[in-house]
């Protein structure tokens, strides 16, 4: 009894050195494209986060962690605002593109920068379709020092002949236009093809750090903030006790310590 007794003390001095171990080595870095406003990684966008409220310093900024349908049905700011979705995809349902609609025809405004925009967007905006186009150069309209090159390929709008908006920015000429504005009713809608701008990575670079700030100078700088956060991380309260725990190393190996030295003792 008292040899299983030492076996088991050993097996749980080794797992406390483990778990030591594995809490404080250096984590690798997240190269994904989460674009999320809680990551420092290279593509999340925690620092946009912070510079929100400099760019729009007359308004109030906000981080949504709800759907778009429970997000506008609780809305009851007079204030006009902009609603902010920067992500690869832009995924939303008919219901939602429909109330996100009647919201900007009531004053407000969409920003949208996303590499796949869904087509019930582009036909209200008058574009055919979103096309590839690799190695080009970025320029946004008013400013004429240099251009901005991106190592990801780049995507812009075929316009239909029934566009009626205007052309903020383009992918080497205006024929290729990849930031564009538009009028909806009492409201404005912002297409922008390139959501990368907007990732920790590329606010700190030194050659491209200001683009950003460049396609958000044709917006007020007096609206409300509501940054979508929910696409890309889903609901904040929705995460279960598990998902939290697994979420930082040092619980994750001190749960599973727990775990095998409880087995260890029943055994």
């Amino acid at each position: 009894m008292k040899k299983n007794l030492w076996i088991i003390l050993l097996v749980v001095a080794l797992m406390v050195v483990y778990t030591i171990y594995e809490a404080n080595k250096p984590q690798p870095m997240d190269w994904s494209k989460n674009f999320s406003v809680e990551k420092k990684g290279p593509y999340g966008t925690y620092i946009m986060k912070d510079a929100l409220p400099y760019m729009f310093p007359g308004g109030k900024t906000e981080v949504s962690r709800i759907s778009i349908q429970e997000k506008l049905r609780l809305n009851d700011v007079n204030t006009p605002e902009v609603y902010f979705f920067v992500y690869t995809y832009f995924e939303s349902m008919n219901d939602e593109a429909e109330m996100l609609l009647d919201y900007v025809n009531e004053g407000n405004t969409l920003f949208l920068s996303a590499e796949y925009i869904p087509d019930t967007l582009l036909a209200i905006a008058g574009v055919e379709e979103m096309q590839d186009f690799r190695s080009g150069v970025e320029y946004i309209r008013g400013f004429s020092e240099g251009g901005y090159s991106f190592p990801s390929k780049s995507r812009y709008f075929k316009l239909d002949k029934s566009f009626e908006g205007e052309i903020l920015g383009y992918v080497n000429s205006t024929d290729m236009p990849n930031y564009i504005r538009l009028a909806h009713g009492d409201g404005m809608i912002y297409l922008h093809t390139n959501p990368i701008a907007f990732t920790n990575f590329y606010l700190l670079d030194s050659l491209r750090g200001n683009y950003y700030q460049r396609v958000l100078s044709f917006l007020p700088s007096d609206l409300n903030v509501v940054w979508d956060e929910y696409q890309k991380s889903g609901r904040k309260g929705q995460a279960t006790p598990f998902r939290v725990l697994f979420q930082y190393p040092a619980l994750k190996w001190a749960y599973i310590l727990l775990l095998v030295g409880g087995i260890l003792y029943v055994l």
